[in-house]
């Protein structure tokens, strides 16, 4: 049976600032997603060694992860966070569970607004976790795995990028047209 809800994994510090990420995707869409807050989880490096091989072992559908370990000593391929997608960018279901983590450390030391980077950061993967950015819109090839959007002012651009994400935060932008409508789209498939 399909839990089709996020277990999230945050610190009382952040609970807002992720809950706030999940409001835009709900007033967006019109779809409530349902969410459970289970408080931050044990981050340890081996930890997230094996939660990135084992991105099929049992547990929650959906999971999102804001932990305070720095990606770059994982040397793993993003500066802020990593999501194994749900959906794909066409709408069809990838797998039978998704998850996201973030380095809410490495966010916060790069940012000269700690809370307004993470909010963004979330935002952008719970975009990838819902099948953004989508194949009808212009979007470019960024590292070893990751798509982003090449429309100025959305928040599927590659936030990894210090002065997109300057740009985005300096003008309070969320998902380009086309991000957005697949988002709807992407969003009703899952939840609906």
């Amino acid at each position: 049976m399909k839990t089709n809800y996020f277990s999230v994994y945050v610190s009382e510090e952040d609970k807002d600032t992720v809950e706030k990420a999940f409001k835009v995707l709900e007033d967006i869409s019109g779809i409530k997603i349902k969410r459970i807050y289970k408080g931050r989880r044990e981050t340890r490096e081996n930890f997230l060694m094996d939660f990135l091989k084992e991105i099929d072992r049992e547990g929650d559908e959906f999971e999102i992860y804001v932990v305070d370990t720095k990606f770059v000593e994982l040397e793993i391929d993003s500066k802020f966070g990593i999501t194994f997608r749900k959906i794909v960018s066409d709408g069809s279901f990838l797998r039978e569970r998704g998850r996201i983590i973030i380095s809410s450390k490495l966010v916060k030391e790069k940012n000269d607004d700690p809370e307004k980077a993470l909010f963004y950061v979330t935002l952008h993967e719970l975009g990838h976790f819902h099948g953004l950015p989508p194949h009808s819109t212009k979007f470019i090839y960024q590292g070893k795995n990751a798509w982003h959007c090449a429309e100025k002012g959305c928040i599927m651009r590659n936030i990894d990028n210090e002065e997109i994400m300057e740009d985005l935060m300096s003008k309070n932008s969320y998902f380009c047209e086309r991000c957005e409508r697949a988002l709807k789209e992407n969003m009703r498939k899952l939840y609906e």
